[in-house]
């Protein structure tokens, strides 16, 4: 099932209504199963179309795009990004590591932190391992942060994650418009013999 989403004059429409036709349409068709490409680490990085003016550009970019590789039918990404960690609303897959969240903004933007919530039920489900990436045109990724061995999740915790974005981004740079998870390992326990990921909350903050 297919819900990308292509929106032209974004630039004249106002950013909530955006959201609401936005997640109106994934909550009821679901999310696109994409394929990424993978790459390490570059040097400096900064995306052309930083340099050109757009004065009618929004002064917010707008996550316009949320893509993962797998998901459950009752369970898709957008439960992720919904702002409601309780009852059923969480993303969760049954699929064979790694998964991977595509994010596509309207314009370029920084990412300084992150945060993962696990909910009441199965902590364990949450991922051990992960990788956030950036990249200016959604083929070349440089990684932002990692992480392993992420094992002591508690129920319904909020943990929050820093970025090593400035490392990579040259001076100037207003930051880039697509990023990623990859989600690499899960916690090996016996609550958790199959290995399903479950994440109830994932919150992005822009600088």
């Amino acid at each position: 099932i297919n819900s990308n989403i292509s929106i032209s004059n974004y630039e004249n429409l106002n950013p909530f209504f955006m959201k609401k036709i936005y997640f109106k349409n994934l909550f009821l068709t679901g999310v696109a199963t994409s394929t990424f490409l993978i790459a390490g680490c570059s040097q400096k990085v900064t995306c052309d179309s930083e340099l050109l003016s757009n004065k009618n550009s929004l002064k917010t970019p707008l996550l316009l795009d949320i893509n993962s590789s797998s998901q459950t039918s009752r369970h898709p990404i957008g439960f992720a990004f919904d702002g409601n960690n309780k009852g059923d609303s969480f993303w969760e897959t049954t699929a064979s590591y790694p998964h991977i969240i595509g994010l596509n903004y309207s314009k370029e933007t920084i990412i300084d932190s992150y945060s993962l919530t696990s909910g009441l039920d199965e902590p364990k489900r949450m991922p051990s391992g992960w990788d956030l990436e950036a990249s200016c045109d959604g083929k070349n990724w440089s990684k932002i942060d990692s992480r392993r061995n992420i094992n002591s999740w508690e129920a319904d915790a909020t943990s929050k994650f820093d970025t090593s974005i400035d490392k990579i981004m040259k001076r100037k740079s207003k930051g880039f418009k697509y990023y990623r998870f990859r989600f690499v390992s899960p916690i090996y326990h016996y609550e958790n013999p199959h290995q399903i990921m479950r994440i109830y909350d994932i919150s992005l903050k822009k600088r």
